[in-house]
């Protein structure tokens, strides 16, 4: 990552370069910093806007597909 690509989510074609496109610019952030918490995930997957405090949770029923790709970066703890 240089500083120009800093903050940036580059398509894979783009990403070595410090014009490349990013696929993430406009998009809206529902949960970020301190917002993002075990808590929150799992209420989000389970339609749980009490826990959220209102913000956005999946309004799935038994007949939805629902795919969640979690990674970490190996962090203890």
């Amino acid at each position: 990552m240089t500083l120009e690509t800093a903050g940036k989510i580059l398509s894979e074609d783009s990403c070595l370069q410090p014009d490349g496109v990013d696929v993430a610019e406009g998009l809206k952030v529902d949960y970020s910093g301190k917002e993002n918490t075990p808590e929150n995930f799992i209420a989000v997957l389970t339609g749980d806007s009490k826990t959220t405090g209102g913000l956005p949770v999946l309004k799935s029923d038994s007949n939805s597909k629902v795919f969640v790709y979690f990674a970490d970066h190996g962090a203890p703890g």
